[in-house]
């Protein structure tokens, strides 16, 4: 359905919208409902079971166009990667410090991007360059540090750094399967990775209750648990059919960052009007940083300083 709309640049937009959304959800669930580790992964299983709903809409939407060995095979590579992924930035999260947690992730862009540079042929600027830099000061300045009780170890930095390593290969999964010649089993592709996301979920979940970690959380008795799990639900299968179709429409060095950033500054403007947090400081120079990061990624930086006759540009 995305390829017959064929606006790159406002599915862009529209994405960066979803992934503050998910972001919100996931901070509010985390924030107020999360009291163990069965809670956190009950919440994965029900984002995939929700999104696995969404991507089957679409699929009745655009037609079933089959599946083939290499997008059943992706798709599980892609399952197993999230699960992960999910796994490690929770505990990350929970081990060390917020804010160099999330600027490690932030950085996992690196990896699509040189994926792209080197076996795509993707060109990578300097603008670029100094963009990403200044999305992940962005970042760091925006997550609020103040009461921080967390502090780095070995531990958290081990999966920290799984977690960054499984963040970049999501995105190359992506770019892989869109530039092979089974793109147009991306909806498949959807539907199969979050059916086994949800199967890796659930035996996780049961494991986790033989071993005597059972969930707190009762969203059939707890309305705003129940719309925080369906927002994140849904707003997890549209991020997903987003990305994966703009892993196919822009090159790795301008999209990842700019989806990055983009949702760290949407989620932030969102948590200031919606949620009413405070806006600091740090966080003021973190949104002002952040638009500054975007207009290098967007070459607006580039096109300015063309208008002032700056040489070589």
């Amino acid at each position: 359905m995305l390829e017959t709309l064929n606006q790159p640049y406002i599915i862009l937009a529209a994405s960066i919208v979803i992934t503050a959304g998910v972001r919100c959800f996931s901070n509010l669930y985390s924030k107020k409902h999360t009291n163990n580790t069965a809670d956190t992964a009950f919440f994965t299983l029900c984002s995939a079971v929700l999104s696995l709903i969404v991507v089957l809409v679409f699929v009745l939407i655009d037609g079933f166009q089959g599946v083939s060995w290499y997008t059943f095979l992706l798709a599980i590579l892609f399952a197993a990667c999230s699960f992960v992924n999910t796994y490690s930035a929770t505990r990350a999260l929970v081990l060390g410090p917020l804010a160099y947690t999330c600027v490690i992730a932030s950085a996992s862009s690196i990896i699509p991007i040189l994926y792209g540079s080197i076996f795509m042929g993707e060109k990578i600027t300097v603008f670029q360059i100094i963009g990403v830099a200044l999305m992940l000061v962005s970042v760091f300045l925006s997550v609020e540090t103040k009461g921080e009780k967390r502090k780095a170890s070995l531990r958290w930095l081990g999966f920290a750094l799984v977690n960054f390593v499984m963040n970049g290969a999501l995105g190359i999964l992506q770019k892989v399967h869109r530039a092979s010649a089974h793109a147009n089993e991306s909806n498949e592709y959807l539907l199969i990775m979050f059916f086994f996301m949800a199967l890796i979920t659930a035996g996780y979940l049961l494991i986790l209750r033989k071993k005597g970690t059972v969930r707190t959380v009762q969203p059939l008795k707890n309305g705003k648990v129940l719309l925080v799990l369906i927002g994140a639900g849904v707003c997890a299968g549209l991020i997903n059919i987003t990305n994966l179709y703009l892993a196919g429409a822009f090159d790795a060095a301008f999209l990842f960052p700019v989806l990055n950033g983009g949702g760290t500054l949407a989620a932030l403007l969102l948590a200031f009007i919606v949620f009413k947090e405070k806006f600091t400081l740090r966080r003021s120079i973190g949104l002002a940083v952040g638009v500054l990061s975007l207009m290098f990624l967007f070459g607006i930086v580039q096109i300015i300083l063309r208008q002032f006759g700056v040489p070589g540009l």
